[in-house]
């Protein structure tokens, strides 16, 4: 299975506040910020789309959970599986994750 991961246009804001918050000055912060979300991005493609500690959000379709990403990081995202088709014999699944929030507080449940 293959796995895409997005960030919503929306979550712009919370990333640069936290991006703000890293120690250090620019470009350096941003070098650091970028290493972290590119390391995020690689958990969930690792665990297929949804790590084994995130926690799924009740009566949500899309399939969304939260999911405590680092220490400071959490992550609210939707989960969609598809199915392209390639000359009817065969099917390539592909599950698209997207950010919908990064918040640094863990979130009410």
């Amino acid at each position: 299975m293959r796995v895409i991961v997005r960030w919503q246009e929306s979550t712009r804001p919370e990333l640069e506040q936290w991006v703000q918050s890293l120690p250090g000055h620019d470009p350096e912060r941003r070098g650091l910020a970028q290493l972290v979300i590119d390391e995020l991005e690689q958990r969930i493609v690792r665990a297929n789309g949804i790590p084994a500690d995130a926690v799924r959000l009740q009566a949500l379709e899309p399939p969304a959970y939260w999911w405590r990403a680092a220490r400071g990081v959490w992550l609210r995202f939707a989960v969609r599986d598809t199915r392209g088709r390639w000359f009817r014999f065969f099917r390539d699944r592909t599950r698209k994750v997207t950010i919908l929030e990064m918040r640094c507080d863990p979130p009410d449940r």
